[in-house]
């Protein structure tokens, strides 16, 4: 076995695709994590709606899995959300942004307002979809 430098090893995964690969399940078990969150379901709420094992949930939620587009759906739609694909040139740089509804937006905003000292105005925008991964990503 020769050795390779760390450098020559990331740059054969990458052309084989699986850094790719790999970035997109760990990409929606995070997802998945923050959805669940947000709809305040236990992962023991998102079995019993998915009519699956706690064990299985566990490996959506792993990030290492290699799950099919329906097991995704399904667990997605179980989490109250939805599942998108975006495909684009390999050289542009795709950022993705939610719109509220007018319901969730007050919800959200009260929220806020209850975090906030009183006084300072309250932007919706900063609040609501911060993405921890995002400056990761970048």
């Amino acid at each position: 076995m020769t050795k390779q430098s760390l450098q020559a090893l990331i740059q054969q995964a990458d052309n084989a695709s699986m850094l790719a690969v790999e970035g997109a399940k760990l990409d929606f078990a995070l997802d998945m994590a923050k959805l669940l969150a947000r709809s305040s379901l236990s992962r023991s709420d998102l079995a019993a709606r998915l009519d699956v094992s706690l064990p299985m949930v566990t490996k959506i939620l792993r990030g290492d899995s290699n799950l099919t587009i329906e097991t995704m759906v399904k667990a997605a739609r179980a989490a109250r959300g939805k599942l998108h694909f975006k495909l684009t040139a390999e050289d542009s740089h795709c950022r993705w942004f939610e719109v509220l509804t007018t319901e969730r937006r007050n919800a959200t905003r009260a929220t806020v307002e209850l975090a906030r000292p009183q006084g300072r105005p309250v932007n919706v925008w900063n609040e609501v979809n911060v993405d921890e991964t995002e400056s990761a990503a970048a």
